[in-house]
């Protein structure tokens, strides 16, 4: 089951903030692309909890969109860590830093192979995605014809923040991507590859748990303690 994301009404503000001091960023334009990336940020939490109830039948659209909505996160969310004085955020590192590099990976293979390039990724070997599968469509796997092959695990695959597994089905997995392999000799057997659409939020889960933790991060920053090493200033 897939669990609303929390939102980032609980920023800190006023006298203790964190992402919202001005003085952190390099100049009071950045200050106010990253007030503009969290309302992003914020926007797109509110479209992937609107999406939960739709999951119950997932289709290719749902996929899409969702991965799409994940990606705006992770962009805004670098986009405002840059923008602030190296000098300041140097030091910080997320708890769950290792988790979040996997989960990052997970979704740019999945973005890239399903959104970006279905006919010819290969940057993503990991994954399974070095240019030999053709994503071709999305289902849930609920078709009377899917549950025909459960016999064959030849056919399947599992995907996950650890990679692609071979000839494996997960029965909790609920979205299959139906791919062609290029270098079967000309045999193209239909291969399902199978994850999870909680694996996709859990990405978007993990980046809103740094954002929060980067804010009590920089709500402890001082400006009196760092002056000589901000170069542009500005009002807290």
């Amino acid at each position: 089951m897939v669990k609303p994301l929390n939102n980032l009404n609980n920023l800190k503000r006023g006298s203790i903030r964190g992402v919202y001091k001005q003085w952190i960023y390099t100049s009071p334009l950045e200050y106010h692309k990253a007030c503009d990336y969290l309302q992003k940020i914020n926007f797109s939490i509110q479209d992937l909890n609107g999406e939960i109830e739709c999951l119950n039948t997932i289709t290719a659209k749902e996929i899409v969109y969702t991965i799409s909505l994940v990606d705006w996160i992770i962009e805004a969310y670098r986009a405002i860590e840059k923008a602030v004085v190296v000098e300041i955020i140097k030091n910080f590192s997320y708890s769950k830093q290792s988790e979040l590099e996997q989960a990052t990976d997970f979704l740019k293979a999945l973005r890239s192979y399903i959104v970006a390039h279905p006919l010819s990724t290969n940057r993503h070997k990991k994954f399974g995605f070095d240019g030999n599968f053709i994503c071709i469509d999305i289902y849930s796997g609920k078709e009377a014809t899917f549950k025909l092959l459960l016999g064959h695990k030849e056919y399947f695959y599992h995907l996950d923040y650890d990679g692609l597994k071979e000839k494996t089905y997960d029965e909790s997995d609920n979205f299959f991507m139906c791919s062609y392999p290029q270098n079967d000799n000309g045999i193209k057997p239909l291969k399902r590859i199978g994850s999870k659409v909680e694996l996709i939020y859990r990405v978007a889960e993990l980046y809103i748990e740094a954002l929060y933790e980067m804010d009590k991060y920089l709500s402890k920053r001082k400006k009196a303690d760092l002056e000589d090493k901000i170069k542009q200033g500005g009002k807290n």
